[in-house]
């Protein structure tokens, strides 16, 4: 187990012979899922007991559903100004009726909670929170390589593993997963995520810190440059980005025309 920790922490220092000998083991990728796989789950730790007790107490249905209606009649006064021009009695009514739909709907929301349950309610959240834990490393992530997540590792990596290869890169997919999975170390640091303002600070430093890894993983394992492996890391995203660009500007280009083919 120190040995392991060990090599964890020298790939964290971008210490070249971890991601090669790592890259040529039979068992790289088992080794790249288990590195992915424990990182997530300690991540996910304080997520975790926070559920647990947030779960175990009492009439939590009632708090939640006080802390949810707070919420929704601080929204109601926020979206007023939005109706400046608007009568009086209209606006007055609309908002009746927003607010009656929101009340249906929390009316609705704590009739499916009261509903009996095969465990008492405390076990039953407490086993719910154990299940969101231990799925989350199996998800993606909304940020390319932003948490250490198996989704994002496999999903994103089989893209660079394309480019890689268009670059002239010469290694195996088992060696390649296997070196970059290191990317997942620095993610140890959003353990701290739940804290105001360092959370967000680390969580930061997480990123470019695991994507400094992901693209050392990716030049070692395919005896590649720095600047080819940095290119076929970012091309996935850059491509993916132009592509949303020129769907963007289609997609109101077509609502212009629309509209002014509508107007009089």
């Amino acid at each position: 187990m120190s040995e392991w920790v060990r090599t964890l922490l020298h790939a964290a220092l971008f210490r070249e012979h971890v991601f090669s000998d790592l890259s040529r083991r039979r068992d790289a990728f088992l080794q790249g899922v288990v590195i992915v796989l424990v990182v997530g789950l300690v991540v996910g730790l304080p997520g975790l007991i926070r559920d647990i007790v947030v779960g175990l107490r009492p009439a939590t249905t009632e708090v939640e559903m006080a802390e949810v209606r707070t919420e929704l009649n601080r929204l109601l006064e926020q979206m007023q100004p939005f109706f400046g021009n608007m009568p009086a009695e209209e606006m007055n009514a609309l908002m009746a009726q927003i607010e009656e739909n929101m009340q249906f709907g929390l009316a609705i929301a704590g009739k499916v909670e009261a509903m009996p349950t095969m465990l008492p309610k405390p076990l039953d959240r407490s086993f719910q929170a154990i299940g969101t834990w231990t799925s989350k490393p199996f998800a993606g992530s909304s940020l390319p390589l932003g948490a250490a997540a198996l989704g994002t590792w496999l999903g994103y990596g089989t893209w660079v593993m394309l480019f890689a290869k268009l670059l002239g890169g010469r290694g195996s997919l088992v060696g390649f997963f296997g070196a970059t999975a290191f990317y997942a170390v620095p993610h140890l640091l959003n353990v701290l995520g739940l804290v105001p303002v360092l959370g967000g600070v680390l969580s930061v430093i997480a990123y470019f810190w695991g994507l400094a890894l992901y693209v050392k993983g990716t030049a070692v394992s395919h005896q590649l440059s720095v600047e080819r492996a940095l290119l076929a890391v970012l091309l996935p995203a850059l491509i993916a980005l132009v592509i949303l660009i020129i769907l963007a500007t289609g997609v109101a280009t077509l609502i212009a025309i629309a509209i002014s083919g509508a107007a009089p």
